[in-house]
């Protein structure tokens, strides 16, 4: 866990909420679906850090949000712990990489869909639709409605997700599935839950059921294998 300074050096708006990117160190800028706690230490009023996944990735930062806090201005200098968790994986081998958002925003999937496509991946990403300006998306990414996933069940040979707990209790029913049926090709899911305590898994706020008990996104995640969840 490493603690580092960065500096908001670019503010905009996606879907009516603020987006950012922040200059800091290149240790402290976080992998794809990897996350930052960041802080304000002049906002007094802050009673926690706020949780950042990376959208784009720089060697000297990153960018966030949508989401983030309308105090947030170019400027602004930020007190960043991370980054924290497990991020995405996808297996080396993979040359047609499915991805799929099933509620909150895309955005936290496009550092992963950027590292694959780089690879040489063929890459599409189920959605309600993108965020943000088109030229933040790679030109390459092909985009089809989340109803449609069920498609590329034949096609992909890798799978990653983002979803809250309630969207992934939504995956059966969206494939057509019953209980017990796994996908034929490895799959992964960042799983978006509150994770105020930094990777010490002390307040169980964000622990996620799994196939043998619960683990906790802030420390086993927040990128899981999605064999090894409930869903």
């Amino acid at each position: 866990m490493g603690r580092s300074m960065g500096k908001i050096t670019g503010v905009w708006e996606e879907n009516g909420e603020l987006a950012a990117r922040i200059q800091c160190p290149a240790p402290g800028v976080p992998a794809p679906g990897q996350y930052v706690l960041a802080s304000d230490p002049a906002d007094r009023a802050a009673a926690l850090p706020y949780r950042l996944f990376p959208t784009a990735i720089e060697r000297d930062g990153f960018s966030a949000g949508p989401g983030l806090p309308r105090a947030w201005l170019p400027g602004s200098v930020l007190a960043l712990n991370g980054p924290l968790g497990r991020g995405f994986a996808l297996p080396e081998a993979a040359r047609r990489a499915a991805f799929a958002c099933l509620d909150g925003s895309p955005a936290r999937l496009r550092p992963a869909i950027t590292t694959a496509i780089s690879r040489g991946c063929a890459a599409i990403l189920f959605s309600g639709g993108l965020e943000g300006a088109l030229d933040r998306w790679p030109n390459a990414l092909e985009v089809a409605p989340l109803e449609s996933l069920p498609e590329a069940l034949g096609w992909a040979d890798a799978l990653a997700l983002a979803a809250s707990p309630g969207g992934l209790a939504g995956l059966r029913s969206l494939l057509g599935w019953g209980a017990g049926k796994r996908l034929p090709f490895p799959a992964q899911v960042l799983v978006d839950v509150p994770l105020p305590c930094g990777g010490m898994a002390e307040c169980g706020a964000c622990a996620v059921r799994a196939r043998r008990g619960y683990r906790y996104a802030c420390r086993d995640g927040p990128v899981f294998d999605l064999d090894e969840l409930e869903w």
